[in-house]
């Protein structure tokens, strides 16, 4: 399986040239392989998001780099927000929102209604699509953002958190939305959390990073069978031995604090 991505010992620091800089992130390394769903776990403040958005590119790293491999010029990736009610835009419709990237990478009115429609089936939309985010709730707003970033066909797709505020039930059944996504899409996705079992349940890989300045604690493969269901995954002694040593690791960080 081919390399996606390559996270080699990126560190940042904030206020960097002030009296009393913040060393955000200590020094990070671990790689993502293509199709792979990957979730970060770490302590409220280790840079969990911080590292996604270098990632992203919306900020630079104070030292080591980030490679994404691509097959075009273009870095091809989404990020998707917990603040869904923040990021959609109030004054379009579910498929004015989802059609926005589209627009702006200049597709062809033809591909984009295609493509826009092809979402709102795959995210359960349907009947809904001239509806405003108002008028929806906090699971179909998040399912409207999932599938603006998915519509643009991404290589790689970064979540940062982005069912932590929904209740339990919104939250199980996006997290079962999205493991189906992902397989039919056939993409990269990195996923950042507080939930370990949000993380063990998704995952094929999660990344425990430490106290910051953060590090890699550890890299824990997710050795349960895929198609997974809730009551059954999260029973199994596996799930619970996961959870278990997860929980350690996270322990194990805060005592260094």
């Amino acid at each position: 399986m081919n390399t996606a991505l390559e996270i080699a010992s990126v560190g940042k620091t904030f206020n960097e040239d002030s009296l009393s800089p913040t060393v955000a992130i200590g020094s990070i390394t671990f790689d993502v392989r293509e199709g792979e769903f990957i979730s970060i776990l770490g302590p409220s403040g280790c840079g969990k998001t911080t590292l996604l958005r270098i990632i992203a590119g919306l900020i630079q790293p104070t030292s080591g780099q980030v490679h994404i491999k691509t097959d075009s010029t273009e870095r091809n990736l989404m990020l998707v927000f917990q603040e869904y009610n923040r990021s959609l835009f109030p004054w379009r419709t579910v498929a004015k929102n989802i059609s926005f990237g589209l627009e702006v990478s200049g597709s062809s009115p033809k591909e984009l209604a295609k493509r826009v429609d092809e979402y709102i089936n795959l995210v359960g939309l349907k009947g809904f699509e001239n509806h405003y985010p108002w008028e929806l709730s906090g699971g179909m707003q998040q399912r409207t953002a999932i599938a603006r970033a998915l519509a643009c066909h991404p290589n790689l797709l970064l979540m940062d958190e982005p069912f932590g505020s929904l209740d339990a039930l919104s939250r199980n059944e996006l997290e079962d939305d999205l493991l189906r996504l992902w397989k039919q899409a056939s993409i990269t996705i990195l996923f950042v959390t507080h939930d370990i079992d949000e993380a063990i349940y998704l995952s094929d890989r999660i990344i425990v990073l430490s106290q910051r300045p953060s590090k890699v604690e550890d890299i824990i493969l997710v050795e349960l069978p895929r198609p997974r269901h809730q009551v059954e995954s999260r029973s199994s002694n596996k799930f619970i031995e996961y959870r278990s040593k997860i929980s350690r690791l996270l322990g194990r960080g805060k005592a260094r604090e």
